[in-house]
């Protein structure tokens, strides 16, 4: 890829690139020459590659307001794997890319993505207080997906499990029971697990979302906690709620490739 992108011509109608992985710092170079010969990009889809080529090298280009045209940004930050060695297995995004993002001021839809791709294991340790806190002055967003993100229950357990353990916290858990109608009488084995632990984990998404579109005045759909969400307006644009569009949890692969890349096909 480096010798392509370096001997490549600028394409004066060039809208739309998806980049494989940047596991190199001699790719990532390569791409952010690449990038400055064509500031008129409108979507950018960059796989899963190394923190050491998006943090200081890539996302620094793309928010140095030389990228006024772009509308469309996905990026993937590799984790810890999956070896012994490497545990907890946490992926994070350092707050100073996540401060960076945030003033790309042009964007309408933004993906975020970190750690395993693919499985059971979600190691993005998400903290939506900072994403928040960081992206407020993205006033045009209409779109956010936050994928492959997983949230802390009790510290005996791995992160990366939260989603096959289903252990939600005490207080969580109590509400989830409360709003399922479930009598605080009767013992847990009476109602299923999986029903209170999803009801649970749903409610903490809507709340989340619905945070996200009080700080986000354009925001029209997000999906965080593989909960793909509608915001709708009430009492005249004062009350943003979110509504969540499936039954269940669903990866959404489909549907965020088609959005965030360029996929077409079933």
């Amino acid at each position: 890829m480096e010798g392509l992108l370096a001997n490549c011509e600028p394409m004066s109608d060039l809208q739309a690139l998806v980049i494989q992985p940047v596991y190199s710092l001699k790719a990532a170079d390569a791409l952010v020459s690449f990038l400055g010969k064509h500031k008129d990009l409108q979507k950018l889809y960059i796989k899963l590659s190394l923190p050491a080529a998006l943090d200081p090298r890539i996302i620094p280009l793309l928010s140095s307001g030389k990228f006024s045209n772009l509308l469309s940004l996905s990026l993937s930050w590799d984790g810890p794997g999956r070896e012994e060695d490497t545990r907890p297995h946490i992926a994070t995004i350092a707050e100073e890319s996540i401060a960076a993002i945030g003033r790309i001021v042009s964007l309408e839809q933004l993906y975020l993505s970190a750690g395993q791709q693919a499985g059971w294991r979600c190691q993005w340790l998400v903290d939506h207080e900072i994403l928040r806190a960081n992206f407020k002055g993205l006033t045009k967003l209409k779109k956010l997906a936050i994928d492959r993100d997983t949230y802390r229950t009790i510290d005996e357990l791995e992160v990366e499990a939260y989603y096959s353990d289903k252990v939600l916290r005490h207080a969580d858990w109590l509400r989830a029971h409360e709003a399922l109608g479930v009598n605080e009488d009767l013992e847990d084995d009476d109602v299923p697990y999986d029903e209170i632990f999803e009801r649970g984990h749903r409610d903490l998404m809507l709340a989340e979302a619905e945070k996200n579109a009080a700080t986000l005045p354009s925001l029209e759909w997000i999906f965080c906690g593989q909960w793909p969400m509608a915001i709708e307006e009430h009492e005249n644009g004062k009350v943003k709620a979110a509504v969540p569009l499936t039954k269940e949890r669903d990866s959404c692969w489909t549907a965020l490739n088609r959005m965030f890349s360029m996929e077409t096909n079933d």
